[in-house]
């Protein structure tokens, strides 16, 4: 099953920006300290969102502009888009990466996650994979526990010990 590019690329856009505005009105839930981190990745992300919308916007009018278009046979159309089995792997992964975050808890849920992902997604060599990973820790540490002093629970696993 192919997704057309045109509507659904927008509406999946919509829902991003969507989800992107909810992480920002529960940020100010956060303690003062602790909203630091979620403005970043919201402003961050929002400005990129932008460009790629407003990137996006300036491609479909230049292809309505373009009065000597090719005929394309239909099976390069049939190779536009992006099919159900990508959004099926990626929707895997994410769903991966909060199965770690609830057994392991975010601290060591997302280093594992980053490790597997860029073994075996991205195929990357395992020291590379667990550079990465250690990176990741790294940064939660260093960002999130000493500099915004916020702490995330341990997982269901870590209770156990």
């Amino acid at each position: 099953m192919i997704i057309p590019n045109k509507v659904e690329k927008y509406v999946l856009y919509a829902l991003l920006f969507i989800f992107i505005m909810i992480i920002l009105f529960n940020s100010f839930d956060l303690p003062k300290g602790a909203r630091l981190f979620p403005y970043i990745v919201v402003i961050g992300t929002s400005v990129l969102f932008i460009v790629m919308v407003i990137k996006e916007i300036l491609v479909d009018i230049a292809e309505k502009n373009s009065e000597s278009k090719k005929e394309i046979d239909n099976e390069e159309v049939e190779n536009e888009g992006i099919t159900f089995k990508t959004y099926l792997t990626a929707f895997s992964w994410f769903l991966l990466l909060g199965l770690f975050i609830f057994l392991l808890g975010f601290t060591f849920g997302v280093p594992l996650y980053i490790l597997i992902f860029l073994f075996f997604k991205a195929k990357r060599s395992f020291v590379t994979s667990l550079v990465g990973s250690i990176a990741m820790l790294a940064v939660i540490y260093l960002l999130l526990y000493q500099f915004l002093d916020v702490y995330f629970p341990p997982g269901l696993l870590l209770n156990l010990f």
